[in-house]
């Protein structure tokens, strides 16, 4: 395999705060390219999969959360709380090593609440490190019957360092 083809691995969430590292990765994203192109779900901001994927529950409080739900307003129509044990069965190259939690990707900016509808995207990573994520995602509607999973490509944004103006460049000394 040539360098030129090969997958640019996912990137890694960072503790930092800066507002640079904010502003490089606000329009990076995953492409879901296998959806319709009408699909809200299609292109997903990187920087707020990771902060979704940063700001997910442990597994246990996840299962109590989605236990009061079910006693509240009975039987809810989820399978599983989100966390949950991601299993691999289509063998995705994932960019962390196993054992993978998924965690339903909210489109549009807010957090997946328990009780809320599924959407197709999973945001996956490591049982005991959410640093690096990728997103895994349903092709069909799962109404379909359809549970197969499909990578999503991540698509830097990033400005290359060339493409810069000397005055950008420019730090201030103190």
């Amino acid at each position: 395999m040539s360098s030129t083809s090969k997958k640019r691995a996912a990137p890694s969430v960072t503790s930092s705060s800066s507002s640079q590292s904010s502003r490089s990765t606000a329009s990076s994203n995953y492409s879901l390219s296998r959806l319709p192109p009408t699909d809200p779900e299609r292109r997903l901001n990187a920087a707020d999969v990771r902060r979704q994927v940063s700001n997910a529950p442990t597994v246990s409080r996840a299962k109590r959360d989605a236990k009061k739900i079910w006693n509240r307003s009975g039987p809810v129509k989820q399978n599983f709380p989100s966390p949950h044990k991601f299993h691999n069965q289509e063998r995705l190259v994932l960019s962390s090593p196993p054992p993978w939690l998924e965690q339903v990707i909210a489109p549009k900016g807010r957090d997946h609440r328990q009780g809320d509808p599924k959407g197709r995207a999973r945001g996956v990573f490591n049982k005991s490190d959410k640093s690096t994520v990728d997103v895994a995602y349903h092709e069909k509607d799962l109404s379909a019957g359809d549970t197969g999973f499909v990578k999503a490509d991540y698509r830097s944004k990033v400005p290359s360092v060339h493409g810069k103006s000397k005055k950008n460049k420019k730090q201030k000394t103190s």
